[in-house]
């Protein structure tokens, strides 16, 4: 399945939200995370997964924020907050066109943690990438964040690849990792 949250306006997540989605078996497309506000986003945690289990598509598995403005992830509950963003294939999975993380931003981009990570025992065709475009400054506040693409072959043909070439964009006008 796929899931889609978007907000006209400012979008409030309160402590945490998780955006999880998963296939098993063969679908023509699906396991989409999209997550968009027309303004900006705060909360404490977000988590926005897309999980191929023993699946083959056509497309899919792809992870989108977007924010026209601010987004800030501050500790509202004495948990740490963050930005947690991933794609994983387990099992022999295959996406022909996906895979990939994109984060758009049209502020700044603010939490304890920044991770965003592509892994898994299975396929991409085409995609496989992490892009991060912040118009304004990215921060960590702890100074965690983590971008990778894992997996037994990054590119390749092979049954365990990631689209040829993979790749990692991080683009801010400012980086700080903690204080």
């Amino acid at each position: 399945g796929n899931i889609s949250l978007t907000s006209g306006g400012p979008m409030s997540l309160g402590n945490s939200a998780n955006l999880d989605t998963q296939v098993s078996g063969d679908a023509g497309s699906g396991a989409n995370v999209f997550l968009q506000s027309d303004s900006g986003i705060t909360g404490g945690t977000l988590a926005a997964r897309a999980f191929l289990d023993g699946s083959t598509l056509s497309s899919g598995a792809t992870v989108t924020v977007k924010a026209a403005n601010d987004v800030s992830l501050a500790d509202l509950s004495g948990q740490g907050s963050g930005l947690d963003l991933s794609v994983a294939l387990a099992n022999g999975s295959h996406s022909g066109t996906g895979g990939n993380i994109s984060v758009t931003i049209g502020g700044n981009l603010s939490a304890d943690s920044i991770t965003a990570r592509i892994r898994g025992l299975g396929a991409i065709t085409t995609g496989g990438n992490i892009d991060f475009n912040i118009t304004g400054d990215l921060a960590s506040a702890r100074g965690d964040a983590s971008f990778v693409i894992d997996g037994p072959q990054i590119s390749g043909n092979g049954p365990h690849a990631v689209g040829n070439p993979a790749s990692i964009l991080v683009r801010a006008a400012n980086i700080t990792l903690g204080d």
